[in-house]
């Protein structure tokens, strides 16, 4: 979050089965602090995440989560050119 202000989340897809919930979003923001060492770029960014929760007793007991961090470090120039291609 250090490295990102105007966070915003925006939850592009919901959807339930049972006790499990399926959550595709998607998070925009300004890169405008250190990340991973890559210096603040002011570049607005987009990403894109898929969370899975199991629920239990009314709470979340278990989540996966899948974020397109290449995507985001892309963005911000973080990647190595080879890879980028």
């Amino acid at each position: 979050r250090d490295a990102f202000s105007g966070l915003r989340v925006t939850i592009d897809q919901q959807f339930t089965d049972g006790d499990y919930v399926a959550t595709r979003y998607t998070i925009t923001g300004t890169h405008d602090g250190e990340l991973m060492g890559t210096p603040p770029t002011g570049k607005c960014v987009a990403f894109t995440g898929i969370t899975i929760s199991r629920c239990e007793g009314g709470r979340i007991a278990e989540e996966w989560e899948v974020t397109d961090v290449v995507g985001l470090l892309g963005q911000i120039g973080a990647l190595p050119a080879m890879v980028r291609a």
